[in-house]
């Protein structure tokens, strides 16, 4: 019920992600990474693309994330993808926001 992907490039491991199976219905974004030196370049947005594709393929209707208050860049991208801040709240003892996105 899950996923995972790496992307890679000319041998080296530049960025992942991962679908974690919630319920039935709903899946949660996991390990979203880029390398910062190539972070802006499009490398985070195929894999949440595919992520998402994979997420509608297994049935999924809804996807779920959340990223630390800290993490302003991170919040950017998931609001320019079209997730929605649903709630704010401790996770693990940091300060997190938590995002949702319904899938088509």
């Amino acid at each position: 019920g899950g996923e995972f992907l790496v992307a890679e490039q000319a041998g080296e491991i530049v960025g992942m992600g991962a679908l974690r199976k919630v319920s039935d219905v709903q899946a949660e974004v996991k390990r979203m990474r880029v390398v910062p030196r190539l972070q802006g370049q499009g490398i985070g947005t195929e894999i949440l693309a595919r992520l998402e594709q994979r997420a509608a393929e297994l049935g999924y209707r809804s996807l779920v994330l959340d990223t630390l208050e800290e993490q302003t860049a991170a919040q950017q991208f998931y609001l320019n993808h079209g997730y929605r801040e649903v709630r704010r709240g401790e996770l693990a003892g940091f300060s997190s926001i938590f995002y949702q996105k319904n899938l088509p």
